[in-house]
């Protein structure tokens, strides 16, 4: 556990060159002490506030221009400005950074902004690759399952199923093979190769020689030592045939999904095998979720050694689909509620496969060896992705990297909701509440509301930025569990160089934002120094904003 103390210390020490702002109609205040000066407008205002001791200032924006002077800048000290936006919302948000001698312009661009509807309602996240675009399908199509279809269960079928069920048996699935409407499907008939207390594990007639029986072993042997640990932090599954076992299919038909696109698709749950078949004919009747088989040769779309399929794979997708079929569990069955939103499903999925690494405190001390490719993606294109507005791997890397965060800041005890890491993670899953609600719910309780997440998640942005640098000590700007600066060692040749930065080389520099979105800008010292390290700041919509200067 981090030192409580030494945190409430550190964080108090964040500032260490002075920002002045003036807004339209009033004074903004970033921290510390402050002084208040009126020219004699009524209209505005401006608030000094000096800090010392950090590298990080806070920038408060209450309006949509925001005046800020960055004083005591040496003559080589480069600015980064981190602005984010927290909003819930698909739209878009546009902003300039521009020299303070440029005031007029600058509200001439906003002004034209505010016309331009189509500009800001674009969506960064609304366009996936077609394999994510299944995912995102397959937590819509949840949410849209029908009470009256649940599955009823007969004595009869219960007793067959336990007495009859045993390795070397066959059974035929309904396997979805496409992501057009979630009822084209394969009929797969497959043999039950390795049995164990919790699940069954089968793979389809046609790819026999994929796997060997100690292949699946081995696979089998790890995914049953994390089992209760994901029981544990995360809840249980459902039973709806009540034979005390789950399914898991290792079949080519997954490997076709993404191969008709050039994809990759390694895995799925269908909430909808919870349901009766006589209401959707694709259900199986049961618990059961779908993985590839090894590839090598590409015959069923992606080439997939089985040598990296067993390192790399297997271990991570057995957890994260798992995952998927406890939350639908959770939410649905037991808290009478709707399937969790796509993008925090996916992220506790991928939060899922960091579970290999739990140590005896109940700590996950590291990344799933996937997630750092996911991780990846995101860095380097960090000022496009809208956490929230989808789940392709990008912001799922996104969506894992903030989860990660968040847990290691409940196991440092930095929220007054959770007692732990794990306590986080099974509050957000056992519960009917969804989204951006549900983990402001779970830190604050009651008490906690949009400007919970907005610093929250411009304080994780902060992180992204400082963490496994020497910028800060302070561990609130800490990863434990993944170098955000390193190598990853992931057989993939994975190398975390931090956020991918966006360099001004001239003012106004104009970009946007989408909602749940990170925007690093590098400002050159030179620049600074020649509009005497005054700018300002336009937004055409301030609703939600955050924004942070750090000295470099």
């Amino acid at each position: 556990m981090r030192d409580r103390l030494k945190h409430l210390l550190t964080k108090a020490t964040l500032i260490t060159f002075a920002i002045v702002l003036a807004h339209c109609g009033g004074a903004s205040t970033i921290g510390g002490s402050s002084s208040s000066t009126q020219d004699g407008d009524s209209d505005s205002g401006s608030t000094s506030n000096t800090v010392v001791g950090g590298s990080v200032s806070e920038v408060s924006i209450e309006n949509s221009s925001v005046t800020v002077t960055l004083e005591d800048l040496g003559s080589d000290d480069d600015v980064l400005l981190l602005i984010y936006s927290s909003s819930d919302s698909s739209q878009t948000t546009s902003f300039q950074v521009d020299s303070l001698s440029s005031a007029s312009e600058s509200a001439a661009f906003l002004q034209k902004s505010h016309d331009e509807v189509s500009f800001l309602e674009t969506d960064q996240g609304a366009v996936l690759d077609d394999t994510e675009a299944f995912h995102q399908s397959l937590r819509e199509w949840e949410n849209q399952l029908e009470d009256d279809s649940l599955l009823i269960s007969s004595s009869s079928n219960r007793y067959l199923r336990q007495v009859f069920l045993s390795v070397g048996s066959e059974k035929v699935f309904k396997v979805l093979n496409s992501f057009s409407g979630g009822s084209n499907y394969d009929e797969v008939t497959a043999t039950l190769r390795h049995q164990s207390s919790s699940f069954n594990f089968y793979v389809d007639n046609r790819d026999a020689a994929s796997l060997t029986d100690d292949d699946l072993e081995e696979l089998a042997e790890e995914f049953e030592g994390v089992l209760d640990e994901e029981h544990s932090m995360f809840g249980t599954e459902s039973d709806v045939d009540e034979d005390g076992r789950f399914a898991v299919l290792f079949t080519r038909t997954v490997n076709g999904i993404g191969g008709s696109s050039g994809g990759v698709v390694t895995g799925f749950f269908y909430a909808i095998d919870l349901f009766s078949s006589a209401r959707y004919s694709v259900s199986n009747e049961m618990e059961v979720f779908y993985t590839f088989v090894p590839d090598p040769n590409g015959d069923y779309g992606a080439s997939i050694s089985k040598s990296f399929a067993m390192s790399n794979i297997y271990p991570g997708v057995l957890v994260h689909e798992f995952q998927h079929m406890i939350n639908f569990n959770q939410h649905y069955f037991e808290n009478n509620s709707s399937a969790e939103e796509g993008w925090l499903n996916e992220a506790l999925s991928h939060l899922a496969e960091d579970i290999h690494s739990i140590d005896s405190q109940g700590y996950m001390q590291e990344t799933g060896i996937e997630n750092h490719a996911r991780v990846a993606s995101f860095l380097n294109d960090a000022s496009s992705i809208c956490m929230t507005c989808g789940t392709s791997l990008s912001q799922r890397g996104q969506g894992y990297l903030f989860l990660r965060y968040l847990y290691e800041r409940a196991e440092a005890g930095d929220f007054s909701g959770v007692t732990s890491g794990s306590n986080f993670v099974s509050s957000l899953v056992q519960t009917g509440a969804r989204g951006i609600d549900n983990v402001v719910d779970v830190l604050y309780g009651s008490s906690g509301d949009v400007s919970n997440f907005r610093e929250l998640y411009g304080q994780f942005g902060l992180a992204i930025y400082l963490s496994n640098t020497d910028q800060s000590s302070n561990d609130i700007y800490q990863f434990d569990g993944i170098d955000l600066r390193a190598s990853a060692q992931d057989n993939r040749g994975t190398v975390h160089n931090g956020p991918a930065i966006q360099e001004v080389s001239s003012f106004p520099f104009t970009d946007s934002l989408s909602s749940n979105n990170l925007s690093y800008i590098r400002i050159p010292a030179s620049l600074l120094q020649e509009v005497g390290g005054q700018l300002i700041l336009n937004f055409s919509n301030q609703s939600n904003l955050g924004a942070y200067f750090i000295r470099e």
